[in-house]
């Protein structure tokens, strides 16, 4: 290991054969080792610290998609077939995705008992009011049409019901939407910025995307993008749970 110095790690680097973003991620977790044989005397210098990783990343995944990039995903959910998924249901679960700004786990978890009228319950204020998502009548049309599965849940059946399987089943499915639709940097996370951009423009007019139980208790747009993880710095995520009242800060 004291052999090692600036050069080689570049060489080592350079040999990798991978995209930037995923280069980036290993010569991070290489930084850690150095750093940490470094910190604990295994070696004098830390030869990692000045190697740099791959520049102008572009971070996609920050992104909405583009009204010419949504209409190939929904024609394309209507066109693939997958295992175990009718195109009903992949038209609904994106478009769940992509008016609610649930995270793809949370959304695949969905039961019946979260929808009221055309609201998607999202989680319960410290006050007791639970706070709602308002979604399109034809995506609650859609909703109301799919045959619970397991006797409660949308979107995921008996043998998914952990909520990182379902998760893992639904990205390989929306890969294949993504890749149908010839859509580069395709990620569920994409669909997430529509409703961001659209809770930060109202919220900023004085409205807002979210709705309380209770009218004279609105809940703040700050709030709304905190729940979609894009709050100050240093803020915790916060996510929809699976139970009704749950709120879980990552």
């Amino acid at each position: 290991m004291k052999q090692l110095d600036g050069e080689a790690l570049r060489e080592f680097r350079d040999s990798w054969k991978l995209s930037p973003r995923t280069a980036l991620k290993k010569l991070e977790r290489v930084k850690a080792f150095f750093r940490f044989a470094s910190e604990n005397d295994w070696i004098g210098t830390n030869p990692a610290r000045l190697v740099r990783g791959p520049a102008n990343i572009r971070d996609t995944q920050k992104l909405p998609f583009e009204p010419a990039e949504i209409e190939r995903i929904m024609e394309a959910c209507r066109q693939v077939r997958l295992q175990g998924c009718t195109n009903d249901d992949l038209v609904a679960f994106v478009l769940v995705l992509r008016y609610s700004g649930l995270l793809i786990g949370d959304a695949s978890m969905l039961t019946l008992e979260r929808f009221k009228e055309n609201d998607l319950f999202l989680y319960t204020q410290k006050s007791g009011t639970h706070v709602y998502v308002p979604l399109p009548p034809f995506v609650m049309s859609l909703v109301r049409a799919i045959k619970p599965r397991h006797g409660q849940y949308l979107f995921t059946g008996p043998h998914s019901l952990r909520m990182e399987t379902a998760s893992d089943l639904w990205r390989r499915k929306l890969g294949q939407v993504f890749t149908k639709a010839k859509i580069q940097g395709g990620h569920p996370h994409r669909f997430r910025q529509h409703i961001r951009r659209r809770t930060t423009e109202e919220g900023s007019a004085g409205g807002g995307g979210l709705h309380s139980a209770r009218p004279q208790q609105r809940p703040d747009y700050r709030e709304a993008l905190c729940l979609l993880g894009s709050g100050a710095p240093g803020d915790p995520q916060v996510s929809c749970g699976q139970d009704l009242g749950d709120v879980r800060r990552d």
